[in-house]
């Protein structure tokens, strides 16, 4: 099992997403294998949507190194803001999934899927028998490897500090969720269903919770935000990182 990366970039109101700190960079120094840019033809058509929501793509492009540009750059052509990417060579495609019938029809079409981040442990229980089932369907045989499941981690030993930095008034996790969430849903409680979160040892155990419901899931990616809080956020990062080295990670995911 493999660790991911996949960075939320904040947009600025001109709707020019900023790049990120630097954390991606750091990502790679911990030995993160995997990193997401958003295909160019959902630029071209979704904007400011799909740009700040990378989870939302119909495709990600996933790449074993850090690309050029990690977010898109924004250019003037003809006098009209489009968004660029500079392709990168020999990677794969990657489509985020939101229901078991989204799942089913990535394996059906033998493309590879991410469970979003703001899907809970029992919904995720549910995409890897529908990821058999296309499989099945496809007559190739159903791989792990195929499938990653996204979650926004944050450690820190001080759970208060933690919680206020995932649900405070102006929480850039807040904002994400409340922005992928469907009316009327309770973001707070969506949060503590989706959000790993306190100390290691509890964010282990969530962990656990999620390897343990649904057990067949090749890659894991951490969705990261732009928390103002940037000591806090490559505290966390490391700490994952560190507690979730590969060995550990095949020891989690052993069935």
């Amino acid at each position: 099992m493999k660790l991911g990366y996949l960075m939320v970039p904040r947009a600025e109101a001109n709707g020019v997403p900023t790049r990120d700190t630097g954390r991606a960079q750091f990502a790679r120094a911990l030995g993160i294998s995997e990193f997401y840019t958003i295909e160019p033809q959902d630029h071209a058509m979704a904007g400011q949507t799909l740009v700040s929501s990378p989870e939302q793509a119909e495709a990600l492009r996933t790449c074993p190194e850090l690309s050029e540009h990690r977010t898109p750059r924004v250019v003037a052509i003809d006098g009209r803001r489009q968004a660029t990417f500079k392709p990168d060579i020999a990677a794969n495609l990657t489509r985020p999934a939101i229901t078991p019938e989204h799942v089913k029809a990535n394996a059906r079409l033998q493309q590879a899927t991410l469970s979003v981040s703001w899907l809970n442990t029992s919904d995720l229980a549910q995409h890897w028998s529908a990821h058999v089932s296309g499989s099945t369907h496809a007559g190739v045989r159903a791989r792990p490897e195929d499938w990653r499941i996204a979650r926004t981690i944050l450690v820190c030993s001080d759970t208060a500090r933690a919680e206020a930095a995932i649900k405070s008034k102006d929480s850039p996790c807040r904002a994400y969720y409340r922005k992928m969430a469907a009316p009327g849903t309770d973001i707070d409680a969506l949060m503590d269903e989706c959000v790993l979160y306190g100390s290691l040892d509890t964010v282990l155990s969530d962990l656990d919770g999620i390897v343990n419901a649904t057990s067949h899931f090749g890659t894991l990616t951490l969705v990261d935000h732009a928390w103002p809080d940037e000591t806090l956020a490559q505290q966390s990062l490391a700490a994952i990182s560190s507690a979730l080295a590969p060995v550990k990670l095949r020891s989690r995911t052993a069935t």
